[in-house]
């Protein structure tokens, strides 16, 4: 009784952050025969959440840095008005900030591990790099604290620290108080890394969730032992 009466499954493998499991029981040839008991198979589902373990996942989706490090502010030289307030075509030049650069924006790839909390809720640590969506990209290094939500498809939220090249004039140039009767040309700048904070949302899509016709199957036989049979490829459940 007790060979028939247990089971032990067949490998248990996750999809997303869930494990699942249909159970096939077929009844034996001869209460079939004997008509003495049901002659359809029965099928049972179960589908678990996964706590307390860590979940490993990629995502992609856009950021922004949110420090002022970040910004490239430009310089241009201007002429200088003579007296009179009014900017002739032998006025001198000098040095000027012509703008303060904007905050970056770009796309990023994650890695994240995150450990659940609730079946649509968990935490964990995203690291990863971007670029930014500029005339010169940017490539950002990023890591931080994440809160994600859903199930067999996740959005991250992360907020933490990145490291971006930005572009700042060249020493030279800082203390340039002096006047040029021509354009002296082109402002170099040099890039440096700076830190600072930055926010992210990025996607994640699991593997499919299996149906119960194509989830990791069991079938108690006729003599009582146990059988199994890997899934065909998956289709998404709706």
């Amino acid at each position: 009784v007790a060979e028939n009466m247990s089971y032990t499954t067949v490998p248990i493998f996750p999809y997303g952050d869930r494990l699942g499991l249909v159970l096939q029981i077929a009844p034996s040839d001869s209460f079939r025969t004997m008509g003495i008991g049901p002659a359809s198979t029965d099928v049972i589902s179960f589908d678990f959440p996964v706590y307390g373990k860590p979940l490993f996942s990629f995502s992609a989706g856009p950021f922004v840095g949110l420090s002022p490090h970040f910004q490239s502010a430009t310089y241009e030289w201007q002429q200088v008005p003579t007296t009179g307030g009014t900017v002739q075509s032998t006025s001198p030049y000098r040095l000027a900030r012509s703008g303060p650069g904007s905050l970056p924006v770009g796309v990023g790839g994650f890695a994240n591990v995150t450990w659940k909390f609730k079946p649509w809720f968990c935490t964990g640590l995203s690291a990863g790099f971007g670029a930014t969506a500029e005339t010169q990209v940017r490539v950002a290094y990023m890591l931080g604290l994440s809160a994600s939500l859903g199930t067999y498809q996740q959005f991250h939220f992360t907020y933490g620290v990145a490291a971006i090249n930005t572009n700042i004039i060249k020493d030279n140039y800082l203390d340039n108080t002096s006047y040029y009767a021509t354009n002296p040309g082109s402002v170099e700048y040099t890039q440096q890394m700076r830190y600072g904070g930055f926010f992210a949302v990025s996607y994640t899509l699991f593997t499919p969730k299996y149906t119960s016709s194509t989830a990791q199957t069991g079938t108690i036989n006729n003599s009582g032992t146990t059988s199994s049979q890997s899934p065909p490829a998956a289709t998404p459940a709706h």
